[in-house]
């Protein structure tokens, strides 16, 4: 007959947190997302804290750690310290530059307006939409009323402004 032999190997001793991939230096525009991540081993369970310079970032706690809507605020240097009940490993800080445009952008809301008028009628509500500046830099604005029908209360300006547009009876 054949003998079995059952063999029962201890388990691993206990690992210290190691960081085997670190969060990379990233370059973003005001107003995009960035994500910084980190993968670490060593025994579970894995504890995350994220940090800007030496402030820890509060709910930042996973091995990820996302900014949306970037702001100059946010450029700074950031890291993330992993911890077990071995130990605790800082990641290598990372720098965030945040690009500010200097292109303006020109937004115009609502970008229509609509009248309805007959004539001898009652004149119609006058109406305003807004002129701004999205992206950086000066911006400066002309708008032209060619039409006799019609009168801009502004007709050029620089940065954000109103402009209410009435119809001329």
């Amino acid at each position: 007959p054949g003998v079995t032999v059952n063999v029962e190997l201890p388990p691993p001793p206990p690992t210290r947190p190691t960081i085997t991939t670190h969060p990379e230096v990233a370059t973003k525009n005001v107003g995009e997302s960035v994500t910084f991540s980190v993968t670490a081993g060593g025994t579970p369970p894995l504890s995350y804290q994220w940090y800007k310079g030496s402030s820890m970032i509060q709910g930042a706690i996973q091995s990820s750690y996302t900014i949306t809507n970037i702001q100059t605020s946010n450029a700074g240097s950031y890291s993330v310290r992993v911890r077990n009940a071995q130990g605790v490993v800082a990641s290598r800080s990372v720098l965030l530059t945040i690009i500010q445009s200097q292109t303006p952008i020109l937004s115009i809301s609502p970008p229509s307006l609509f009248y309805t008028y007959t004539i001898g009628g009652v004149t119609p509500t006058s109406q305003s939409f807004n002129v701004s500046n999205t992206g950086g830099g000066t911006m400066n604005w002309t708008a032209t009323d060619n039409n006799t029908w019609i009168t801009l209360n502004r007709s050029s300006g620089s940065g954000n402004q109103t402009v209410t547009v009435s119809v001329n009876s």
